[in-house]
């Protein structure tokens, strides 16, 4: 299973909206340490589809992961199952 730990602000809220709307990303959270969890066998995110300028894109990992990332370029996220 592929993890995305996504910090619980307003500022990327976008990621857990996207996560919830798509049936195979399961959404848990936030958590007492004030992040979700996006749990899938693979996590695919696309920064001009969540609407992120490339600062705020470029923070979509501080929250950390589990998995192994295949791609993460200017416009695109992929986490897969180790």
């Amino acid at each position: 299973m592929a993890t995305l730990f996504v910090l619980n602000v307003e500022e990327f809220t976008p990621i857990v909206e996207a996560a919830a709307k798509n049936p195979e990303i399961e959404v848990s959270g936030p958590n007492v340490l004030g992040y979700y969890r996006l749990d899938s066998e693979k996590i695919q995110l696309n920064r001009k589809e969540l609407g992120f300028k490339h600062a705020l894109w470029n923070g979509i990992l501080t929250g950390g992961f589990i998995g192994q990332m295949r791609v993460f370029d200017t416009d695109r996220l992929e986490i897969e199952n180790i």
